[in-house]
């Protein structure tokens, strides 16, 4: 068999990019096929096309015949040949199609979002990196070009790939022999056709040195890696990069090695560190390899060499012909060399120094590893029986109240909803009058605005009071202050006095120990004309007014303002921290506190624990808030109002503290209703307490929440006909559902109850 003549590889490094749209590029390409019958031609556009879409519009779900007219929209018509730019790849005699550069990019790095924004992507595409020494610089090459870190590449190796660099390099047998740029070059662009490189396949010289790190067609190097093996090389390029104030990286394989020389911002630091002393290059020409170990040993910090690595150095040039590397340790320096990289050009990181990430020393036997926290744990129902939350036996009372029956109604009263179930409540009972007071201390809310949250739940406790008082046969008053609000008497219930009438027996009060916020997803089921009318009678025989949303419009139009609104919540440090304090993570920590949110309460689905288990870092949030981002904060609102029948909005006449209290009073009647008619309540809270207050100035709110709550107020009234000056008590979803997984603790009478006796 004879074989041809060997055509030089070297030459042969750069793809031909054509625009078809363009004549004469159709001319070039038609021509090019028709002078080479082996290209392989790949086309793929349309898949492209639609990757484009999704990523700019992740959430809507497309039939077939919508991606069709979602690419004609996207290309204008254009014909899918016409679309885009053709590679051509001579080394592979392949001509692949691909979206125009700027869709490309677009597509090509939409997965790097959020860690990376899209204006930052688009600094570092303008970025200009050099690498010299393309054997362990190859591996760094390729992740850069991979993540996006440099737009332009100026790449410098005068040697050729070997069988031996095989155990470490991504390249193939049939490129043995070709030069370590060109075959870099090559890597960037089948990475990305739009890139530009500039080689230099003589490697590094004293007469190349200044126009590499200055003088390439890209102008001057943001930062220049230094992979090469010679130590002259090494010395003469930090010489002149110090000259020329640029950054200079080197990544050494051996435990994880990375010393960063920002000569950009400190050019009068030693190269190296100092670690080589007053050495300078040009006393290292013509030295031997054996004269130069002393200048080596220096600055590898023989103390610090892995054994292996230091037992190694004795046979270099006897029975190793270099230093021992291996393609994980390649693997890892590209990865910590890219990361530190890029926060350099995006100014995040500013020191000079070494630095190591050394595998073996972090995951190994002698350390302990790392202890998880907040990992998932299976959810239990918790009996609230067995732990003393069942309410105690209503029995008839006749004589003179016992202490016991004063237990018995501050049970029933303290079995009221209150937000994040902070019981804000706190009972004395004296001379037939027991008084509930405001618990400062856990009405410390920012959404509690001038506690009328808590005066909400007040006002429930109290009609749970006057219910059980009824079932008892006791006389039963509830007696507001004129002051409410300004002391911590919220209502006084006076009891067993005669010219006081005893309340009529209400079937209600049996479900008050049933009562239970459901946030089970349930359906979305048709409510019957009876149900409605009995939920708004319950609301109107406390003075209050039930609005009831019910058409699949309406609901979407809330899941919508309700999502934005968690956003808000979510991204607040305030709210945020306030939120996550309520949650009580084990069965162990709601047993403790007996308050709070335990978090079997809250019918998560494992993806949702997961999530919420990462929503609970502020720093990321606050990461998240940084990048313009959260929508997916609002996909848990959305999907629980996909499974309701309605949304409800309790309104009283006015907003001060006293409607508070009776529209809790109210409220406590609307959910004992539902609970009676079997529909599952939730409450979602947050928007009618962040209106609250907002409609009083808007104290405590940035400006940017006060806009997003001035946009979302409007559609809002106009869905539930809400006006000026009235008081907005809760907003629930009402859903068929089955029980709830776990009911909130509450915490014992003992501690909420105090006799004053004389």
């Amino acid at each position: 068999m004879r074989l041809g003549p060997r055509r030089d590889p070297d030459t042969e490094w750069q793809p031909r990019v054509f625009d078809l749209s363009n004549e004469v590029h159709a001319n070039a390409l038609s021509e090019l096929l028709a002078a080479d019958p082996f290209i392989v031609v790949h086309d793929t556009l349309r898949d492209q096309l639609f990757g484009l879409i999704e990523v700019r519009d992740p959430s809507t779900k497309r039939t077939e015949s919508d991606q069709v007219r979602a690419i004609d929209d996207l290309t204008h018509g254009v014909r899918s040949e016409y679309y885009g730019r053709w590679v051509f790849y001579p080394w592979s005699h392949r001509l692949v199609h691909v979206l125009p550069e700027s869709e490309f990019r677009e597509l090509r790095a939409s997965a790097n979002r959020n860690k990376v924004t899209t204006l930052e992507q688009d600094r570092l595409s303008r970025a200009t990196v050099g690498i010299v020494g393309l054997s362990s610089g190859a591996a760094i090459a390729v992740t850069l070009a991979l993540e996006g870190v440099g737009g332009h590449f100026v790449l410098a190796d005068f040697d050729r790939l070997e069988l031996a660099n095989m155990n470490r390099l991504n390249v193939g047998v049939h490129e043995l022999g070709l030069n370590k740029a060109v075959s870099a070059a090559r890597r960037i662009f089948e990475i990305h056709p739009f890139c530009q490189v500039e080689i230099f396949p003589e490697g590094l010289t004293p007469d190349n040195v200044d126009a590499l790190l200055t003088g390439s067609r890209f102008g001057k190097l943001d930062i220049v890696f230094e992979q090469c093996d010679d130590l002259y090389a090494k010395f003469l390029l930090r010489e002149r990069a110090r000259s020329q104030r640029v950054c200079v990286l080197m990544q050494t394989s051996d435990r994880g090695v990375m010393d960063v020389e920002r000569f950009d911002l400190d050019p009068g630091r030693a190269v190296f560190h100092g670690l080589a002393g007053d050495v300078k290059a040009a006393s290292l020409r013509g030295m031997t390899t054996y004269e130069k170990i002393p200048t080596v040993l220096k600055i590898l910090d023989m103390g610090a060499l892995s054994e292996r690595m230091a037992a190694s150095l004795i046979d270099i040039e006897t029975t190793l012909k270099s230093w021992p590397q291996l393609a994980s340790e390649i693997a890892l320096g590209a990865a910590v060399s890219t990361d530190v990289a890029r926060r350099i050009l995006l100014g995040q990181m500013t020191k000079s120094g070494r630095f190591r990430v050394d595998v073996p020393s972090i995951v190994c036997d002698e350390q302990a590893p790392e202890t998880v926290v907040g990992q998932a744990t299976p959810v239990e129902t918790v009996d609230g029986a067995a732990e003393g939350n069942a309410l105690p036996r209503l029995t008839h009372v006749s004589g003179a109240l016992r202490d016991e029956d004063i237990r018995t109604l501050v049970a029933y009263a303290s079995a009221a909803p209150s937000g994040g179930n902070c019981q804000p409540w706190h009972f004395s009972f004296a001379a037939g009058v027991l008084r509930m007071r405001l618990d400062a201390a856990r009405a410390e809310n920012f959404l509690d605005y001038r506690n009328h949250a808590s005066y909400l739940a007040l006002g429930a406790a109290a009609e749970n009071a006057l219910l059980a008082a009824g079932a008892m046969g006791v006389a039963a008053a509830i007696r507001v202050p004129a002051d409410l609000g300004r002391s911590d008497i919220a209502c006084e219930l006076v009891l067993g006095d005669p010219s006081v009438p005893t309340p009529p027996f209400d079937p209600l009060v049996a479900e008050v120990g049933v009562r239970v916020t459901n946030r089970c997803l349930g359906t979305r089921a048709p409510m019957p004309d009876r149900d409605r009318a009995e939920l708004q009678a319950a609301a109107r025989s406390r003075g209050g007014t039930l609005t009831l949303l019910e058409s699949d419009e309406s609901l979407d139009a809330v899941a919508g303002i309700l999502g934005r609104v968690e956003m808000i919540r979510m991204l607040s440090p305030i709210m945020h921290g306030q939120m996550m304090r309520e949650i009580r993570w084990t069965r162990d920590d709601a047993i403790a506190t007996r308050d709070g949110l335990e978090i079997a309460t809250l019918e998560l689905s494992a993806s949702d624990l997961a999530a919420l288990r990462l929503i609970a870092s502020w720093a990321l949030m606050k990461t998240v808030g940084a990048l313009g981002g959260g929508r997916g904060l609002a996909r848990p609102v959305r999907k629980a109002l996909e499974r309701s029948t309605a949304v409800g909005l309790l309104r009283m006449p006015h907003a001060d503290s006293g409607s508070f209290f009776q529209g809790g009073r109210a409220l406590e009647r609307v959910w004992l209703t539902a609970s009676r008619l079997g529909w599952a309540l939730q409450p979602m809270t947050t928007i009618t307490y962040l209106f609250d207050r907002y409609a009083d100035g808007g104290d405590g709110l940035t400006p940017a929440q006060l806009k997003d709550l001035e946009a979302l107020r409007v559609p809002y009234d106009t869905l539930f006909d809400v006006h000026t000056g009235e008081g907005q008590m809760l907003l629930f979803r009402l859903h068929k559902a089955g029980p709830p997984t776990a009911r909130a603790l509450r915490r014992r009478v003992g501690d909420i109850l105090d006799f004053e006796h004389p």
